[in-house]
């Protein structure tokens, strides 16, 4: 694969999304404790601040990916970057559910082709 199709953010959105699959699949009890961290954070405001913190962090990193994508024509020019960074956080973390609730139910590769427009 060239060099320059790796580096597609695309791609990497991809890639991300297969990441978040394989830490699901491979350490479910922690993919667990983690999301369960989401439900104290609304009765624990530490628990709030480490979340909130860190969902930022993450959304400013897919804003970018996702701007990038813009910029190479990868997406529509008219994407909103920020939503779209929701969107993909929103849905991984529903589907991280699903797969709790049904081991093996679907492909994460699938949901990343699903996900990436």
């Amino acid at each position: 694969m060239p060099d320059s199709e790796r580096r597609s953010p695309r791609r990497v959105l991809h890639t991300v999304i297969a990441a978040v699959g394989a830490h699901v699949t491979e350490d479910p009890q922690t993919c667990r404790v983690l999301m369960e961290a989401r439900i104290l954070a609304a009765y624990q405001p530490a628990i709030a601040a480490a979340v909130r913190a860190a969902d930022a962090r993450a959304r400013a990193q897919l804003a970018s990916l996702i701007q990038a994508g813009i910029t190479a024509r990868e997406w529509p020019a008219g994407t909103d970057p920020g939503l779209q960074a929701r969107l993909v956080t929103a849905t991984l973390h529903g589907m991280m559910a699903q797969w709790h609730l049904a081991p093996g139910s679907f492909s994460w590769d699938g949901v990343a082709d699903a996900l990436i427009p």
